[in-house]
């Protein structure tokens, strides 16, 4: 009898204990909201990136892009007061209502969201109700409209497209040692032909190839995989198929405007060289650097939104002064190229063609703002 009393005391003391730990939880978790409560009122930065649809592992400039935030998230990550998210939407359908979701909340806290390509950009003009709030900013990539109150990063890809055209027609010139000016034959795979970004890269390589004295058949040469904006970036396989037949046509060149999808044009020119084929192509890295594991890459252009969203998102946070609209030349930080030596029709005319699709790049631009 005695051990059942200590038994059934030794219960009660577990109870109790149990009502005491509950009660300390429930205290704490108040303090800690009370405590969240109070830091977005005092200051907490939010920072949201609204990717590309199915953006990430395009192993081009939506990973560059998530690298570059990924460098901020690791350089607070020991302030509390900055809180950084990625949202990558399924489809345009689901990226409307996150975005939408973010326009209407209330908060107290300092925030920013970051829309990755011109399409989500275009919305802030169609959407109701979507503004820029007394907390927050806006800032929209790739994008060289200017859009009210709303911040936009550009690096324009015509200047380096322009040098990739040149730099072409110069490599076909001398290509075959028993043939002598010979002419190259390119082609451009486009993811569509809606996006600004698009529109420049292809205006920039035409007029590059044609300033030196290149002839090109736009119907025939310049290949849309889609007719609707934001689309066409995700069709690798598609493309792989594509770039074989394009070999089989002739195409001595291919220049891949289509994102994640230039990746079916690098696999199969990787596949060319493995299988020793002499009927292949050359291709070129955009906006990522391919020239390690694509031999026959000639030159990668380099758009580097990666380090570009890293240096505004840490000023944005450290509230310096920054500029509404920007847009970056070729030969700035954030444009340039990638050359790894090795080839005479390059590196001897590489310096000259610089100099001369900077300025090219300058009139586009002129031109374009009257």
């Amino acid at each position: 009898m005695s051990y059942s009393r200590n038994s059934m005391s030794i219960v009660r003391y577990e109870t109790i204990l149990r009502i005491v730990l509950l009660c300390v939880v429930i205290a704490m978790t108040s303090c800690k909201k009370e405590s969240d409560e109070q830091l977005s009122a005092n200051g907490c930065n939010e920072v949201t990136v609204m990717m590309s649809v199915n953006a990430l592992g395009d192993r081009n400039i939506n990973d560059k892009i998530y690298e570059g935030i990924s460098f901020v998230k690791e350089r607070y990550v020991e302030d509390s007061s900055v809180i950084v998210r990625v949202l990558v939407p399924r489809s345009m359908q689901q990226a409307e209502q996150m975005i939408d979701y973010w326009m209407k909340e209330k908060t107290d806290a300092r925030r920013l969201l970051v829309l990755c390509n011109e399409t989500m950009g275009d919305w802030l003009t169609t959407h109701d109700g979507w503004s820029v709030k007394d907390n927050s900013d806006i800032l929209v990539l790739d994008s060289y409209h200017e859009y009210e109150g709303v911040y936009n990063r550009y690096i324009n890809s015509y200047g380096v497209s322009y040098m990739i055209g040149a730099l072409v027609y110069y490599f076909g010139t001398e290509r075959d040692e028993q043939i002598v000016n010979t002419r190259s034959k390119p082609a451009l795979i486009c993811a569509n032909k809606q996006e600004g970004h698009i529109k420049d890269a292809v205006a920039g390589f035409v007029d590059g190839f044609r300033s030196l004295g290149g002839e090109l058949d736009e119907e025939k040469c310049i290949i849309a995989l889609s007719d609707a904006p934001a689309a066409g970036y995700d069709m690798s396989d598609s493309v792989f198929r594509l770039s074989a037949i394009l070999c089989e046509e002739g195409y001595d060149f291919i220049f891949p405007l289509c994102g994640g999808s230039a990746n079916g044009v690098y696999s199969y020119a990787i596949s060319k060289i493995y299988f020793n084929s002499s009927n292949t192509f050359y291709t070129c890295g955009v906006d990522v650097d391919v020239n390690k594991t694509v031999m026959n890459s000639l030159v990668s252009i380099l758009r580097s939104y990666d380090i570009l969203l890293e240096d505004f998102v840490t000023e944005w946070i450290e509230q310096k002064p920054l500029a509404l609209h920007s847009t970056e030349f070729l030969g700035s930080k954030y444009c340039g190229y990638a050359y790894v030596g090795g080839d005479y029709r390059l590196t001897n005319n590489l310096e000259k063609v610089l100099v001369e699709s900077q300025a090219a790049e300058m009139d586009y631009c002129g031109k374009r703002e009257q």
